[in-house]
């Protein structure tokens, strides 16, 4: 569901001055639609052991997004948008054991593993870079039809973490 901010304009302030819009307001907002399929299996076996796995497939569509706008489009940086589509595919499994137990003492151990693949599948505007604000971040995420969303781009490889107090 929209924000009830997005429908309305907001402004960058200086000195208790409106110097320029920041983000347009949209009035046609609609909530976005999710469909999901899951299915689970838990196991128990030797009176010691218990597996889990879970697989889940979501597709959501009209998906809501802060769209950078042209400079034209009256001084307005960004607009909440219902532009696009993303589909999800998750694997979680776990694998417990009950290593030792007693009356007054139980020690269980577990392997969690889990995989989320987020895939932007439509797109109705322009492909853009985005990411969080602060430390040149903002433009490591490539948002296009096609692409793995959270993929990471950048221009240069770290090998070591000397490098990474060097930038």
């Amino acid at each position: 569901r929209p924000g009830f901010y997005a429908q309305y304009e907001t402004y960058i302030m200086e000195n208790g001055f409106a110097v320029g819009g920041n983000t347009l307001g949209n009035k046609d907002l609609k909530p976005s639609l999710s469909k999901e399929f899951e299915v689970g299996l838990n196991m128990e076996f030797l009176n010691r052991f218990s597996f889990e796995y879970v697989y889940a497939k979501t597709n959501t569509e009209d998906q809501i997004m802060l769209a950078p706008l042209p400079a034209f489009q009256g001084g307005f940086k960004y607009q909440w948008r219902n532009a696009g589509a993303l589909e999800s595919r998750v694997h979680e499994a776990t694998l417990s054991a009950r290593v030792f137990e007693t009356e007054n003492f139980k020690w269980r151990t577990s392997i969690i593993y889990d995989r989320i693949r987020q895939e932007v599948t439509a797109l109705d505007i322009p492909p853009f870079q985005t990411g969080p604000i602060g430390q040149d971040a903002d433009q490591v995420f490539y948002i296009r039809e096609g692409e793995i969303f959270g993929m990471i781009y950048g221009s240069y490889f770290l090998r070591s973490l000397d490098e990474l107090a060097l930038q």
